[in-house]
């Protein structure tokens, strides 16, 4: 029995992995251009949250601030959230504008952190990053329910947390090893220049096209 039992288990699992990525290509092959914009959009803020979440505090060591310190810059990070409602009201009163508003935010507190020297000073960036980034999410929440048909609003808020998720996993890779091999000032710069780049983007994109389509999955 323990030997029919592991021969299924052997069995089975290449079938459920087949089947797992066959159905993530026919999803994402089914995506319209909105969908991956949003999507892709999502990767990007999960990518550019590990600056507050991760490099700021292990900066902030690195440089003499003591382990307290540390746990308060995380702290500060994680605070934004219990503003959520004033900042949905935000999003929801002008979802676009709200996107752009927050991309502009975060790519001056990125900037900021070049010149930011002082505990304070990080305090304040870290806390108005978190708070731009929040703004975003929220935004592109309600442009999602813009762009899909209601009944595949479940489908759309697992494909955004999806993105964010590979964003983080992705971040601290490819920051910490530029990190390593510019330095946090240069890192910083970059990662400003290239929020401030994607927000062009979009403004651009958004006086080009008016109106909103609906998509399905």
């Amino acid at each position: 029995k323990d030997q029919d039992k592991s021969n299924a288990t052997i069995k089975v699992q290449p079938y459920i992995s087949k089947n797992i990525f066959l159905d993530l290509f026919k999803e994402t092959r089914g995506w319209s251009r909105d969908i991956f914009s949003l999507a892709r959009l999502r990767f990007f803020l999960g990518f550019i949250g590990v600056v507050g979440s991760f490099v700021i505090p292990i900066d902030a060591y690195a440089n003499g601030s003591n382990l307290p310190e540390v746990i308060i810059l995380g702290a500060v990070f994680a605070l934004p959230s219990v503003f959520s409602i004033s900042l949905r009201r935000i999003a929801d009163a002008n979802r676009k504008t709200g996107l752009l508003l927050g991309l502009v935010l975060i790519a001056g507190t990125l900037g900021g952190l070049v010149f930011a020297k002082s505990f304070v000073a990080l305090l304040i960036l870290t806390f108005c990053q978190s708070m731009a980034i929040n703004l975003v999410i929220f935004s592109i929440g309600g442009i999602a329910t813009e762009v899909v048909d209601s009944k595949y609003y479940g489908r759309m808020s697992g494909v955004l947390t999806g993105a964010n998720s590979v964003g983080e996993l992705a971040g601290p890779v490819a920051i910490g090893l530029l990190l390593d091999k510019a330095g946090s000032d240069v890192t910083f710069a970059i990662l400003s220049i290239l929020t401030l780049i994607i927000a062009s983007a979009i403004a651009i994109r958004r006086n080009k096209s008016k109106t909103i389509r609906s998509y399905s999955f």
